[in-house]
């Protein structure tokens, strides 16, 4: 009797756990709630990283933006406007996301390793 009162006892122990992990929100670094995201880019799909489809509010913190073959489009990471450039497309106006001062800046004026003017 005691070893079935035990399991169930260690088996609704897991299961709490269980749950409590899965109702948890993790939140990343990167992460910014969606009405505090500024988008750049148009359209219906405008909350949407154009290469890859990654939501733009979740990495926010490092998204790019640039105008794409003439209109604005914004990317969730510098891996993806790279990406874009390699399938073909022609980027000018590259501007970053700052995660310190929460704001986009040219790229043209910052160094990428120390984010410092030129």
């Amino acid at each position: 009797m005691k070893k079935i009162i035990f399991t169930i006892l260690a088996l609704s122990s897991i299961m709490t756990v269980t749950q409590a992990k899965e109702n948890k929100m993790t939140k990343t670094f990167q992460s910014v709630p969606m009405n505090k995201v500024t988008i750049v880019q148009k359209g219906d799909a405008k909350a949407f990283c154009p290469n890859c489809g990654m939501t733009l509010s979740k990495f926010f913190k490092t998204n790019h933006s640039a105008v794409a073959n003439g209109k604005p489009e914004q990317y969730c990471s510098i891996h993806c406007i790279v990406e874009d450039t390699q399938k073909g497309s022609k980027l000018t106006d590259i501007i970053f996301k700052s995660s310190f001062l929460q704001a986009f800046f040219n790229s043209s004026k910052y160094l990428y390793d120390s984010l410092q003017f030129k």
